[in-house]
């Protein structure tokens, strides 16, 4: 009957008069089939919404919807939006929650829209519900927008930042994500009080000081209220499990002092921690089996083992036993395109120019390689002989890996210096970034993988991918590849690949 009722009211307020639009305009634009008044006064006129009209002027949010510029306003009839809170803060939330800046008609939908309300909440809306409140009546377009009338209310919900933020329990998982919070001095907010003799900025700190997590700075921003997220949050005894599991294999430093392990400590549970969010959303009945997280480790999940679920403004928490990762899911192998931009080698000049026979680098096409091109350093002339191409490789756990290559001779030796009498033969290290200053990198000098090996094979289709040796590293490191030459041969390869052994 009520559904009928507000049928009813629609018809005697609009205006009888009808256009026809492309589709884009008939969902962006009014249609000129417009009620007399804009969203606040249609709303005055219906008594059925009086709580809501008279929440929208408790909040001053009836001066919003009174002005020309266009919204979507979801309202609540007098039936369910009763009993609301009396904390006019808490309130206005609430009745911003119900208001979108836009102009948004269900029945123009294809599939689903993600609207935003005034208070920076995202809902969901398709052509049956929003968030799963059903509409009573759809699309009333008034003068400034359009109003959906909707059979319950859009509850302020949490973001799952302020889920975590706000816990009130103990949790071990919950308890090390708070813990990387903290005020950091940001120069870029700070105010300038003067200037050093060499004329670098003095900062007022006190300016300069602002409030950061690190877990939503450098994993994944739980606050953004225009991004979906699931997150698991293990129970205390799986995270201790996840914990003991990795804390060999992410050890920053060897030392053994209270302060050594309580920096090894920090780094396994940040690498525990970012393993389990994860860019889609899901509730505890359609969660996949096998969840890619934003670090791009797929995580087993088995959801029988959910203890509890929170849903968020933009996302799920759900409480978990335990998620068990595979060492083999965690600590990946590295593959190095040897055409990788982030490669070095020595250059020679003379007076600022290329010195004759100075090594040259040749990316050249080669459709039976791995990534459809190979790379070879030249190293033509013996007086300019380079000590090698580097590759930046990446970030290496503290655990073994195995090295090898693939790579073909099919130049000679020499692409600029062909002899079908010498040998092309290479070895494979790996080294750190000690320094870089405006574009000239110093190497640390190389630890040796390999002896120099022969490079056998002359096509792509028949090489295989050859073992050239290992190397144990005792803590993570973020290291560089590096190919030599034996002579004055060119180095060659299609790609280097680190497979960790954990034997």
């Amino acid at each position: 009957m009520k559904r009928y009722f507000i049928q009813i009211l629609v018809i005697t307020a609009l205006l009888v008069t009808y256009s026809c639009k492309d589709a884009w305009e008939d969902y962006t634009e009014v249609d000129e089939s417009t009620a007399a008044g804009n969203c606040l006064e249609v709303l005055e006129s219906l008594s059925d919404y009086s709580n809501f009209v008279t929440a929208l002027k408790s909040t001053g949010l009836a001066d919003t919807l009174s002005q020309s510029l266009m919204y979507t306003v979801w309202a609540p009839s007098n039936t369910v939006f009763t009993n609301v809170t009396d904390d006019q803060e808490e309130l206005y939330q609430l009745v911003a929650n119900h208001i979108n800046k836009g102009n948004i008609k269900i029945n123009s939908l294809n599939g689903y829209a993600r609207a935003k309300m005034i208070n920076g909440k995202v809902m969901t809306v398709t052509n049956s519900n929003i968030e799963g409140v059903g509409y009573a009546t759809n699309d009333l377009v008034t003068q400034n927008g359009v109003i959906q009338f909707i059979d319950g209310v859009l509850e302020l919900e949490q973001n799952i930042w302020e889920y975590i933020d706000g816990y009130s329990g103990t949790n071990k998982h919950i308890e090390y994500i708070n813990s990387l919070s903290g005020d950091v001095f940001d120069e870029e907010v700070a105010t300038i009080v003067g200037y050093t003799d060499a004329g670098q900025a003095i900062y007022d700190t006190v300016s300069g000081m602002v409030w950061k997590n690190m877990f939503l700075e450098n994993v994944a921003d739980l606050r953004a209220e225009d991004s979906t997220y699931t997150v698991l949050i293990l129970d205390d005894a799986g995270f201790d499990s996840e914990y003991e599991k990795f804390k060999s294999y992410f050890i920053v430093t060897p030392g053994v002092s209270d302060e050594d392990l309580l920096l090894n400590k920090a780094s396994v549970q940040y690498k525990v921690t970012k393993d389990f969010v994860f860019t889609s959303t899901f509730n505890s009945t359609d969660i996949p089996t096998q969840l890619l997280s934003v670090d791009s480790i797929m995580v087993p999940v088995d959801k029988s083992l959910i203890t509890s679920s929170v849903k968020c403004s933009n996302g799920w928490v759900h409480h978990i036993q335990t998620c068990d990762i595979p060492l083999q899911n965690k600590i990946l192998p590295i593959i190095v395109e040897a055409e990788s931009v982030e490669r070095y080698f020595d250059n020679f000049t003379i007076n600022g120019e290329d010195a004759v026979g100075s090594p040259a680098g040749n990316k050249r096409v080669k459709p039976d390689a791995s990534g459809g091109f190979d790379y070879v350093l030249d190293n033509w002339n013996t007086s300019v002989v380079c000590d090698g191409l580097i590759i930046h490789a990446g970030e290496v756990a503290s655990t073994k890996y195995k090295f090898y290559w693939k790579a073909v001779d099919d130049f000679n030796y020499s692409i600029r210096y062909s002899s079908s009498s010498d040998t092309l033969r290479q070895k494979l290290g790996y080294t750190f970034l000690l320094e870089e200053n405006s574009g000239v990198y110093d190497f640390n000098s190389m630890f040796t993988v390999s002896d120099y090996i022969e490079v056998l094979d002359s096509t792509y289709t028949t090489a295989p991918e050859v073992e050239v040796g290992s190397t144990s590293f005792n803590t993570i490191r973020d290291i560089y590849v590096w190919l030599q030459s034996e002579t004055r041969s060119a180095v060659v390869a299609d790609y280097i690949k680190l497979v960790p052994d954990f034997e």
